[in-house]
């Protein structure tokens, strides 16, 4: 299954396989060589919520750490919670930069702004 996980990502990630081919699988052949896999998900996730360069410069420094042999499981699952964390404050940030400008007045202007995110937050899945 992780052997083929770039191949079967959908969208704007295959256009991305087709001009970065030969980068893409060196990095998924080295990760999978270090038995970094659950790191390889992190970097498809980042692909998808658009992170770059916060989930990358963890990632490159969880992989450097890890290739040093400093870092226990119990940091590197600390490490996995933190990209998970960072995964729903950005999926927060899309939600404000997603919405149109009416909605913006209506989060910044009056008190009707957090009975609006009640009802948005349950579908980015973040309560």
């Amino acid at each position: 299954m992780i052997d083929g996980l770039f191949l079967r990502l959908p969208g704007r990630f295959r256009l991305f396989t087709r001009f970065f081919p030969r980068r893409l699988f060196v990095l998924r052949s080295l990760l999978l060589a270090t038995g970094l896999r659950f790191l390889l998900f992190a970097l498809a996730a980042a692909f998808f919520l658009r992170l770059g360069l916060v989930l990358a410069l963890a990632f490159l420094t969880a992989l450097a750490i890890t290739a040093l042999g400093f870092l226990p499981l119990f940091l590197l699952a600390a490490l996995r919670l933190l990209l998970l964390l960072l995964a729903a404050a950005f999926r927060l940030l899309l939600l404000f930069f997603l919405l149109p400008l009416p909605f913006f007045r209506l989060l910044f202007g009056r008190g009707t702004a957090a009975a609006f995110l009640l009802r948005r937050l349950p579908a980015l899945g973040l309560l």
